[in-house]
């Protein structure tokens, strides 16, 4: 979904990165271990090695404050689809729409729960209901994954394999390559592509089917149509369209179509000081796993 920014920023006094108000580390103790089967020490804490730390994040709202607190995940294998253009994590009979353009998770229950891992959550973002996603994108939706869960740890998506890997110990296998992100306000990540053999800073925006580009990108070129788009601020829109040359990340040149955003969009692009949006089209071609501000790439 392309920048929800938009649609939080009347409400919100505070966009920028959400503030981490508190920290608690695990004060568990490790057991010593116990003699199994076959002789081996195992160590009851190593089963499954995954300190359990809480964050608080800060929300100032134009009428209350709501804190909302997050048990990172410290592993997890999630099955996702792509449905009508869209990653949808499929869990517990439930459908969440991971979106990286997202700065915030929301459930209606006011909880987002994976396996064994849950997740306290906004119940709701202003003028975004389960009900309106559902409509748009085609298919029932129960929630959205944001940044605010996804940052917490590394992440690995793999359309190709149909995988969603959250591991706190992930390491990148020798097929992925690495490159810088830049963090941004909201706590978007961007990457640095080359587009038409310009060099081009993009929001990485799981929830966007259409990739942007700023117009000075297109210049010149023959529009390849008007495509329709939506967002939940902006509302429904048309988009003028480009064919453009994309070398991401040095695997090799490719071509994608890119749309010429909306004013609206278009002013916040410019305040994030982002050159557009790249979706769905990058996690169609490669695996990429986000981590401590890289992202590994690999097909």
């Amino acid at each position: 979904m392309i920048l929800t920014t938009l649609l939080i920023r009347p409400y919100c006094q505070i966009i920028t990165p959400l503030s981490i108000i508190f920290f608690f580390p695990n004060t568990e103790k490790k057991g010593r271990g116990k003699v199994v089967g076959g002789g081996k020490k195992r160590n009851n804490f190593a089963t499954s090695r995954r300190k359990k730390r809480i964050f608080a994040w800060s929300v100032t709202t134009g009428t209350e404050k709501a804190v909302i607190i997050h048990k990172v995940i410290m592993f997890a294998t999630l099955k996702i689809e792509l449905v009508n253009d869209h990653i949808i994590i499929v869990d517990n009979g439930q459908h969440i729409l991971m979106d990286t353009g997202s700065p915030l998770s929301f459930h209606p229950s006011g909880r987002l729960s994976f396996g064994e891992n849950k997740f306290e959550v906004l119940p709701d973002i202003p003028g975004v209901s389960t009900q309106y996603l559902s409509d748009k994108v085609g298919y029932e939706i129960d929630g959205i994954l944001g940044m605010d869960v996804i940052n917490l740890q590394p992440v690995t998506i793999s359309l190709k394999d149909g995988l969603l890997l959250w591991d706190d110990d992930a390491v990148y296998p020798s097929c992925f390559q690495r490159y810088p992100l830049s963090a941004l306000a909201g706590g978007y990540l961007a990457i640095t592509v080359s587009v038409n053999h310009r060099r081009a800073n993009l929001i990485v925006d799981t929830g966007a089917f259409i990739s942007y580009i700023h117009p000075d990108f297109v210049s010149g070129l023959t529009s390849e149509g008007v495509m329709d788009d939506f967002s939940p601020f902006v509302g429904d829109f048309q988009t003028e369209t480009f064919l453009c040359e994309v070398d991401t990340l040095g695997h090799g040149t490719y071509s994608q179509v890119f749309g010429v955003p909306p004013q609206m969009i278009s002013m916040s692009l410019e305040a994030l000081n982002v050159d557009g949006v790249i979706g769905l089209d990058l996690f169609k071609r490669y695996r990429l796993q986000i981590k401590e501000g890289n992202v590994g790439v690999s097909c």
